[in-house]
């Protein structure tokens, strides 16, 4: 009987020990990124919305995407950009952007103009670790020309691999929307 005691105390002590150990944010696999979609808003102004969508639903290879829209803005105005991510394989279509935000630890947006001298692209928001995430983002034009806007969500299985910096070996999906700007 005291055997049975002492035995169920430690097991006890082992598993409060085990609840006082922090929690850390783990990356849970989640479904198939299949689109974006991308909603511009000029210089703060609502009634100057811009909805882009990138869209390939039988995902990486086999088939070209089956929506490409072409990002068009003016080079006088400043973009305040709200992102959101599909899964458009199923019907209806699920947004899986509050996944995204609920580990965002584990991803971030990585975005690129090309040519660059069209203009820059600033994250604005940061997951707990103060890395971008780039659900929301600035984009600034800087001349009048075409180009290519690229979009890749990266993931990390371990999100202390996230530097903030470097895209990870995963990927959730690259989109390329072709770009326009004009003078105004």
């Amino acid at each position: 009987m005291k055997l049975l005691a002492a035995s169920s105390l430690s097991l006890f002590a082992v598993l409060v020990a085990c609840s006082d150990q922090p929690s850390q944010p783990v990356f849970k696999e989640h479904e198939a990124v299949t689109s974006i979609e991308l909603t511009l808003i000029a210089n703060q102004q609502p009634r100057d919305t811009i909805i882009v969508v990138w869209q390939d639903v039988d995902g990486p290879g086999g088939v070209a995407p089956d929506r490409v829209d072409t990002i068009r803005i003016d080079s006088s105005k400043s973009y305040f950009v709200r992102v959101r991510v599909f899964n458009a394989s199923v019907i209806p279509a699920r947004d899986l952007t509050p996944i995204i935000r609920q580990s965002e630890e584990s991803h971030q947006f990585f975005y690129s103009l090309g040519p660059s001298s069209l203009g820059t692209v600033g994250v604005l928001d940061l997951d707990s670790r103060y890395k971008p995430v780039g659900l929301s983002f600035d984009l600034s034009a800087n001349t009048a020309g075409v180009g290519k806007f690229t979009a890749i969500l990266s993931h990390w299985v371990d999100f202390m691999n996230k530097d903030g910096v470097t895209p990870s070996d995963s990927t959730d999906i690259t989109a390329e929307f072709p770009i326009e700007i004009d003078a105004q």
